[in-house]
């Protein structure tokens, strides 16, 4: 229902639904690409001359390795998931609002947003730039878009 509701000028769901799209694609691609070479390096094998069994016990072993390919590529994918998304997030948030320039310091406005969107906004959290911290594993953030070099005085507050 979030993604669905039109938002006037930016809504953090639906960008934190196309980062996750990204990283995925990302993901997809480099797996696809892994595909084909080890398929391409298989082929210059054949070509080379070696002899390939044939029979059930080498097609349940293509099998086998097909399967542990796709596991292997599913955890590597979850375990880097969550970091490539949250540094794509970080990335986003560095923008100003049209998205024109790149700011020195992202946003804990936008941060703060993602992390909500995300499904992460924890209950009774005192500051919301200690929860982006702690969240995106960010030391500076600025309120929202100042178009600063430096970030304001109440990023470096230790809490």
């Amino acid at each position: 229902m979030r993604r669905s509701t039109a938002f006037a000028g930016y809504n953090a769901d639906e960008a934190v639904s196309l980062a996750k799209s990204r990283v995925d694609g990302i993901a997809g691609l480099a797996s696809l690409a892994l595909g084909f070479l080890c398929q391409a390096v298989a082929y210059v094998i054949v070509v080379g001359g070696k002899s390939v069994p044939t029979g059930g016990r080498p097609a349940i072993g293509a099998g086998l390795a097909a399967i542990l390919a796709a596991i292997s590529v599913f955890v590597i994918w979850r375990a880097f998931r969550r970091r490539a998304l949250l540094r794509v997030l970080i990335e986003a948030a560095h923008y100003e609002p049209r998205g024109r320039y790149r700011l020195r310091w992202p946003s804990g406005q936008r941060l703060a947003q993602y992390a909500f969107a995300l499904d992460e906004f924890l209950q009774g959290e005192e500051k919301e730039q200690a929860f982006v911290k702690r969240v995106f594993g960010v030391d500076n953030v600025g309120e929202a878009f100042q178009g600063e070099d430096l970030p304001p005085p109440e990023a470096f507050e230790d809490d």
